[in-house]
């Protein structure tokens, strides 16, 4: 958050949605951020893209159904090859689809197998305010090592990065 003045949150999977677990607002107190405790949707979403991407088919596929439960107007029929493209890559970054001008990206969070245990996102806010202000691909850059990061220190298989 410090590096790039911008919101950082983790989530979890449950029963087909995400929980905002953790946040860390933009240092300066300007930006867009998710409180702790809200309820995100999955299959529409860079973290609950990650969430489902980085998990054995199995878990995958009851996680797209419960999902989509909750959800049916986020029914995608492409969504396994969405979801083959975000781990083949590594992480998400894509346009938001619930706030105009928000780019979201967003890394796993990985157990020892490879399983993301929660995703790590920024929602980016372009400031246009500032002369130094960070891209998109700086987020990415900087999100892809914090992720890095915090897979090592818990022991979880290192993430893809595009570096």
């Amino acid at each position: 958050s410090g590096e790039l003045d911008q919101s950082c949150h983790l989530t979890v999977y449950n029963q087909g949605r995400q929980i905002v677990v953790a946040k860390v607002d933009a240092p300066s107190g300007m930006g867009f951020s998710v409180r702790v405790g809200a309820e995100l949707d999955v299959l529409v979403s860079a973290s609950g893209r990650v969430l489902l991407a980085f998990q054995d088919a199995e878990t995958r596929a009851m996680r797209i159904e419960e999902s989509i439960e909750r959800r049916p107007d986020h029914a995608d029929p492409q969504i396994a090859s969405v979801l083959d493209m975000v781990k083949a890559r590594g992480f998400e970054s894509i346009p938001s689809v619930q706030v105009r001008g928000l780019y979201a990206v967003s890394f796993p969070i990985v157990d020892t197998r490879g399983h993301a245990i929660a995703a790590l996102t920024v929602p980016y806010a372009e400031r246009i305010d500032q002369i130094h202000r960070k891209s998109v691909a700086s987020a990415e850059q900087a999100l892809g090592i914090a992720a890095h990061d915090l897979n090592a220190r818990l022991g979880g298989a290192p993430s893809n990065r595009r570096h």
